[in-house]
C-alpha cells in the first residue's frame, strides 16, 4: 500500500529519529493538507523512511562491512535540557547557531526553549504554549521567525515567535483544506474557500490578498531551486524563489510574484487529474502525475513550462499498467526523480532530465513505498523496508546499508545513527567511503536535529546535545 503522508505527518515525531521538521510540493496529495506545503511533508517523509530501522551498517560496492562499534560515549555538549516528564518533542537547528525545541508532556502542557548549540547554554528560558488540549505538530525556524504549529479541533494554528527572545508576535489559523507556503519574505495561505493571502513574518500584517474567483485555485505551490536541498541536510527550509504557482480547477496554471501577488503569466495545461498524487514546481517547470480511473492502468508525468507566456505542456514520462506513482520530486541539477511501485509493492526510481523527461537512469526502489533524498549529486534511496542505497550522478551504486538510520549530515557526508536503541553514531564521507565512529548515544525518543558538528535528540524526559566534530 502507498504511504499516506497525512498520517505520516501527524506522527513524524513518534516514528523517526533523523528527520528535518521543515516542510515542501513533492508529496502525494491525499485528502487533507495539514499546516505546511506538500513538499515539506514529502521531504520529511523521504528522510523519515530512509532513517527508519535498527542499527546502521555501511556496505561498499555491496560488500558488507563489519558493524560499526564504539566503546566510548559521544561527547556531550552542556547539560541536558529537562522536560519535567516524558514528552513528545520537535526540535530544529537554526542558522543563527541556536537550537529551538518544543515539547508536550503527558499532562498536555506544551513548552518551548532555545539553546546555544556551541555550548548547550539556554538562550531563553522555557515558555508555555497553547493549551493542554492542543497537540504539538511541528517547529520551524526562518531567519526572522520561529514557527510552532499546534493542532486543535478542525484545524491548526501557526504561532509566530521572535527567535531572539521567544515572545509571540502573531498567530495564523489554518483550516483543513488550506495550503501554506513559507517564503523568506512572506507567509502565504491559500484557503479552501479560494482566497489567497500573504502575511509579513515580523508583524502578521497582510501584504496582499486575492479574492476567491469562479475558477478558484486547487493547488498552491512554492517553487524549488536546486539549492533547496538544505531541507534534506537538516537545515531550516523556506522558499527563496519568488514564483508562486497556482493550479485552478479548469487547469489554468498561474504564476504570480509571491512578494506582491501580481500575476506574471497564465499557462494552460491539461485539466488537473481528479485525484493527483503529486505537484512539483521546480526551477521554471511544473510537474504533476496523471492516471486513469484505476491505478492499475499506470500513470503519466506531465511537465508544464512556466518560463514564458507561450508555455507548453506535455507528457514526458509514462509507466504502464500495474504501476502507481508514489512521488515526483527534485533530484538536483535540474533532474526529477519519479518513484513508483507495481502491484506487488516492488518500487522503482526513475531519474529524468527535467525539461525533456529523458530517462537518465533507473534503479530498484524499496518495497511498499520508496523515499529519495538527493544532495550534491548523490541520491539516497530507501524506504520502510529493505536496504538504503547511495547512487552517484550516473546512477552507479556507491554505498548500501541493509538497515538502520542513514541521513545527510553535509553535502558529502552521511550521518549514521541507531534507531530507538542505544548504539554508535558515525559518519561516512563520500566518495572515499571513510567511516568515522564518533561514540555511543542513548536511544532517541523523537526526531533529532543536527548540524555538521552537533547532534541534538530528545531522550525520554530531556533534550541532549552531542559533539560530532570528532
Amino acid at each position: 500500500m502507498p504511504i499516506d503522508l497525512d498520517d505520516l505527518f501527524t506522527s513524524l515525531g513518534r516514528h523517526a529519529d533523523a528527520i528535518p521538521l521543515a516542510p515542501a510540493e513533492q508529496a502525494r496529495h491525499r485528502g487533507r493538507q495539514r499546516t505546511r506545503t506538500r513538499a515539506m511533508v514529502a521531504a520529511a517523509a523521504a528522510v523519515a523512511l530512509i532513517a527508519a530501522g535498527a542499527g546502521a551498517v555501511i556496505v561498499r560496492h555491496d560488500r558488507q562491512s563489519a558493524p560499526v562499534t564504539s566503546k566510548r560515549a559521544l561527547p556531550a555538549v552542556g547539560a541536558p535540557i529537562e522536560f519535567g516528564d516524558k514528552a513528545r518533542a520537535a526540535t530544529v537547528a537554526g542558522t543563527d547557531g541556536r537550537l529551538y525545541t518544543a515539547w508536550q508532556t503527558l499532562n498536555g502542557q506544551i513548552s518551548m526553549t532555545a539553546v546555544e548549540l556551541r555550548t548547550g547554554a539556554v538562550a531563553w528560558p522555557a515558555r508555555p504554549l497553547g493549551s493542554r488540549t492542543d497537540e504539538l505538530l511541528a517547529v520551524d525556524v526562518l531567519p526572522r521567525a520561529l514557527v510552532v504549529t499546534l493542532r486543535h479541533g478542525s484545524g491548526n494554528t501557526m504561532h509566530i515567535y521572535d527567535p531572539a527572545d521567544g515572545r509571540q508576535r502573531w498567530a495564523l489559523p489554518i483550516e483543513d483544506g488550506d495550503e501554506v507556503v513559507q517564503h523568506q519574505s512572506v507567509l502565504v495561505r491559500a484557503s479552501a474557500n479560494g482566497r489567497t493571502e500573504a502575511f509579513d513574518w515580523a508583524s502578521g500584517t497582510r501584504r496582499w490578498q486575492l479574492p476567491a474567483q469562479a475558477d478558484r485555485p486547487v493547488y498552491t505551490l512554492g517553487t524549488y531551486l536546486d539549492r533547496n536541498e538544505d531541507l534534506l541536510l537538516g537545515r531550516p527550509f523556506f522558499f527563496t524563489d519568488d514564483r508562486l504557482v497556482q493550479v485552478t480547477r479548469a487547469g489554468q496554471v498561474q504564476v504570480r510574484d509571491i512578494t506582491t501577488g501580481e500575476l506574471r503569466r497564465t499557462v494552460t495545461a491539461a485539466p488537473p487529474d481528479t485525484d493527483p498524487r503529486t505537484y512539483l514546481a521546480y526551477d521554471g517547470w511544473l510537474y504533476n502525475d496523471e492516471h486513469e480511473c484505476c491505478e492499475q492502468n499506470g500513470f503519466r508525468v506531465r511537465a508544464t513550462d512556466l518560463r514564458t507566456d507561450g508555455g507548453g505542456s506535455e507528457v514526458v514520462f509514462t509507466r504502464g499498467p500495474g504501476h502507481q506513482v508514489d512521488m515526483v520530486q527534485m533530484c538536483g541539477e535540474l533532474r526529477v526523480c519519479v518513484s513508483d511501485q507495481d502491484r506487488d509493492g516492488t518500487g522503482t526510481v526513475s531519474v529524468l532530465q527535467g525539461a525533456t523527461g529523458r530517462q537518465l537512469w533507473q534503479v530498484p526502489g524499496a518495497k511498499n513505498g520508496t523515499s529519495v533524498a538527493t544532495v550534491h549529486g548523490y541520491t539516497l534511496v530507501g524506504g520502510a523496508e529493505g536496504e538504503r542505497v547511495v547512487y552517484d550522478r550516473d546512477g552507479e551504486r556507491v554505498f548500501s546499508t541493509p538497515a538502520g538510520s542513514v541521513t545527510w549530515l553535509d553535502t558529502d557526508t552521511l550521518l549514521l545513527l541507531p534507531s530507538f536503541v542505544p548504539g554508535p553514531a558515525g559518519k561516512v564521507t563520500l566518495p572515499d567511503g571513510k567511516v568515522t565512529v564518533l561514540g555511543e548515544v542513548p536511544p532517541a525518543s523523537d526526531a533529532c536535529a543536527w548540524t555538521p558538528d552537533r547532534l541534538a535528540c530528545p531522550v525520554g524526559t530531556s533534550l541532549r546535545i552531542w559533539d560530532l566534530s570528532g
